[in-house]
């Protein structure tokens, strides 16, 4: 139990100021360019809207398993692990040139997120009654959701 609320240097600094990230989490600067550069790849308007299907599908199939897994293995390395993968599904992107590619890629992306999804405010959680500070999680996380709400509105 004790190693369980041990969440190391990362998620204390985390749990001071989780402000800063909230704008990056929410920013989706690809957003914009995401259907010209599919149509670019040379894919049509269906297989755009499937794949966009697919990671969602793969949100949905993978949400509860990676709570499951982020409980097992720590929430701070499930936050670090999905960074290089959602790294090399973007990369992958720019070298795809086939459907099934792409697929994958979303795949790879979702599971990224979903590898995030809760671990985030698990750990905010774990790192606010860790310093004695769990009565502040309310307005620390109001705090990070108008931030990433700001992200949103950048992005």
């Amino acid at each position: 139990m004790a190693r369980r609320l041990r969440v190391g240097l990362a998620a204390t600094v985390f749990a001071l100021k989780p402000y800063w990230l909230a704008p990056f989490k929410a920013l989706s600067i690809s957003a914009a360019y995401l259907v010209p550069f599919f149509l670019e790849k040379g894919l049509e308007q269906t297989e755009i809207f499937v794949l966009q299907s697919v990671f969602s599908i793969t949100v949905v199939l993978l949400e509860v398993p990676s709570g499951w897994l982020a409980d097992r293995i720590g929430r701070a390395r499930s936050i670090k692990i999905s960074a290089p993968i959602a790294a090399v599904s973007m990369i992958a992107y720019g070298f795809s040139d086939f459907y099934w590619q792409f697929v994958l890629c979303e795949m790879l992306l979702a599971i990224a997120n979903v590898m995030i999804s809760g671990a985030d405010e698990a750990l905010l959680i774990d790192s606010l009654k860790a310093e004695g500070k769990g009565d502040q999680y309310v307005r620390i996380s109001q705090r990070i959701r108008s931030y990433g709400f700001a992200g949103i509105a950048v992005g």
